[in-house]
């Protein structure tokens, strides 16, 4: 029925989420691309948000640490939608992956299309328990604001922020 249009696809989810948050689990995401493979390729680790040249907007926030250059393969990703409000490590989960700031970069890259548009952000986790949160202006250009993993902010699910995570 969803398929014919007959059936609202927000609607549907919504009391889909209802069954599960009777279940006493709560899930706070919805999969987007799932027909997709969304690859970030192999990294030397040495690109960080400010030296990338990406961000025409800024790099805002707090510092990421300066350490060893960490190269890294070419990973799978997801990217998801906030469909309940919450907190970074109830969204996130607290097993969910990291990726570091040369990943970020790469994905941005090369798959700009599946970040939110509209002034409404993209949240990576990043390596040392921190979240990049990339967004687009009104004039098009790319921002990035870092914070803290553990900051106690609860997103709202009503803009439907994004989440990219790490196939692991």
């Amino acid at each position: 029925m969803i398929v014919d249009g007959v059936r609202d696809p927000g609607k549907v989810a919504d009391v889909l989420q209802t069954i599960v948050d009777g279940a006493g689990v709560r899930v706070y995401l919805r999969r987007l691309y799932e027909a997709e493979t969304i690859v970030i390729g192999a990294t030397d680790g040495t690109e960080t948000f400010a030296s990338s040249g990406l961000f025409s907007g800024g790099v805002y926030g707090e510092t990421l640490p300066v350490g060893e250059s960490i190269p890294t393969p070419e990973i799978g990703a997801t990217v998801h939608e906030q469909i309940v409000d919450g907190n970074f490590s109830q969204v996130f989960g607290e097993t969910s992956g990291e990726f570091t700031q040369a990943q970020v970069c790469e994905f941005i890259r090369n798959h700009q299309g599946k970040l939110r548009k509209d002034g409404y952000a993209t949240f990576f986790r990043v390596r040392g328990a921190f979240v990049a949160r990339v967004f687009f202006d009104g004039g098009g250009r790319l921002h990035v604001y870092v914070g803290r993993f553990s900051g106690g902010g609860v997103w709202g699910a009503g803009r439907r922020p994004r989440f990219a995570l790490p196939q692991l």
